[in-house]
């Protein structure tokens, strides 16, 4: 969860209760890693999570 969250608790508090409710609702009443993915966070913690995303330093003024 750390990895998906970067490290940041706000984040992490946004994934667990959002994994949390989503369990409930389906029924299964589990998390997996299929369904920590299936959830959507903010902008910082997607770009550190999905490959590919990540973008390179640019020099001032580009």
């Amino acid at each position: 969860m750390r990895g998906r969250t970067a490290g940041r608790i706000g984040s992490l508090t946004r994934l667990t209760r959002l994994i949390r409710q989503a369990a409930i609702r389906d029924g299964t009443e589990h998390i997996t890693k299929q369904s920590l993915d299936a959830v959507q966070l903010d902008h910082l913690a997607e770009i550190h999570h999905r490959p590919g995303t990540r973008t390179r330093n640019r020099a001032p003024g580009l």
